[in-house]
């Protein structure tokens, strides 16, 4: 689970970096983020 969140997020900052946001910030929100609270990881919230 952990690992297709990291990837999610690097897939999320190409799409920043290409001007994508609101796609970036729909996996932030919807794909990235909670697989981190499910975890408890709060180190990986931005």
């Amino acid at each position: 689970m952990r690992s297709k969140a990291v990837t999610q997020g690097k897939i999320a900052d190409i799409l920043t970096q290409r001007g994508q946001l609101e796609e970036a910030l729909r996996i932030r929100t919807e794909e990235e983020l909670p697989v981190y609270e499910h975890l408890g990881d709060v180190r990986e919230r931005r």
